[in-house]
């Protein structure tokens, strides 16, 4: 099983990019992460575990902590709606209460989780889009900004992501906005003809 190794690599990618910004012509106090699926998951879990990823004496003093992170589809919990092979991947069959709980993101963003942009397929069957709803439910409780965006219908393509839609309707769009608070997500949906709501 890989463990913290993904998390500790892509943690060590955000701190050599921010420690090299200017060589590479970027603005390191703008940087943002984005992943699908399982590549979600590993983004979101450097989201809200950036402060438990230590470093060498070269590195260690670079935050590590994104400014930004979109995460598609992605795999969140490790309780009912789990992906499961994701999880055996990452921590292998034998896992700990312990271990599955800490890689449960739903259960791990804290008021400095970075604004996050998530969108899923709602029918999706690999990964239940219930994934992104419970991560949004702990950003608004923690006070994170969060925007999210899901559509109702299957990509003719395949399961996954969203392919060629044969329908593409707007389940569901909103964000953090200024009319409903810090912590509301507010938007519009649509289900197909349906009226839309502020």
């Amino acid at each position: 099983p890989l463990k913290k190794q993904p998390l500790m690599d892509i943690s060590r990618a955000v701190r050599y990019i921010r420690k090299n910004a200017e060589s590479f012509g970027v603005e390191p106090h703008s940087l943002a992460v984005c992943g699908f699926s399982a590549g979600g998951h590993l983004c979101g879990s450097l989201c809200v575990h950036c402060e438990d990823i230590p470093d060498n004496e070269t590195y260690k003093e670079i935050s590590n902590r994104p400014d930004a992170a979109v995460l598609c589809y992605p795999v969140i919990t490790s309780g009912e709606k789990a992906h499961r092979g994701s999880f055996d991947a990452l921590l292998g069959e034998g896992a700990s209460a312990e271990e599955l709980e800490y890689m449960s993101l739903e259960m791990q963003v804290t008021k400095n989780t970075p604004p996050c942009f998530v969108w899923a397929t709602v029918s999706d069957q690999a990964v239940p889009v219930e994934n992104t709803l419970m991560f949004l439910q702990a950003c608004r409780e923690k006070g994170v900004q969060p925007y999210f965006f899901g559509w109702g219908a299957w990509p003719v393509s395949g399961r996954r992501g969203l392919g060629k839609l044969e329908k593409a309707e707007r389940l569901y769009a909103g964000t953090a906005g200024k009319n409903s608070g810090k912590n509301k997500i507010r938007g519009a949906y649509h289900t197909g003809g349906g009226k839309k709501s502020p």
